[in-house]
């Protein structure tokens, strides 16, 4: 049977990497056995490792390092077709934004049967082939517009998960 659960949360500075650790069940979570799959994509070239990007957003992001998406896949499918479904959601949703995810698989509290779900971890600042190749102390600068209308700084965030 599918249930639904969708939530979204900020994750500041101080909880990058472990939020990161937690989603990847590294670290002091290594003991947890629900990790089924992990996946990150659309990192800068400078970020040989998707731990280097996190890192370096808890580093340089003041506020809001990262936002995380949290939702029920159907237990119904099958582990290739949930994997698809997330891979979908990411092309649709955040397509030029750096992210890791993680399928967590436990038993639900309620039924006792299986809750598949993700956990979509993702920067706002987009990455495109002029971003990809920016140095990583221009990526995390705050970006504007001087009053001769040129840009300087690095990528500009995108507003539109924040709301009214």
């Amino acid at each position: 049977m599918a249930t639904y659960h969708c939530n979204m949360k900020v994750g500041i500075c101080g909880k990058t990497i472990p939020h990161f650790n937690y989603i990847l069940r590294q670290d002091k979570y290594e003991d947890r056995q629900d990790l089924q799959y992990s996946e990150s994509g659309n990192m800068p070239d400078w970020a040989n490792e998707p731990s280097d990007f996190w890192n370096a957003c808890a580093v340089f992001e003041r506020k809001r390092s990262y936002r995380e998406l949290e939702f029920a896949i159907p237990n119904e499918l099958s582990r290739e077709e949930q994997i698809q479904l997330v891979q979908e959601y990411i092309k649709q949703i955040i397509p030029d934004k750096p992210y890791t995810f993680a399928i967590h698989e436990v038993n639900s509290s309620i039924h006792g049967i299986k809750n598949p779900h993700v956990h979509l971890m993702f920067s706002e600042r987009p990455v495109n082939e002029y971003t990809k190749t920016i140095e990583r102390d221009t990526f995390f600068k705050k970006s504007g517009i001087d009053r001769s209308g040129n840009i300087y700084g690095g990528l500009k965030k995108d507003r539109s998960w924040a709301g009214n």
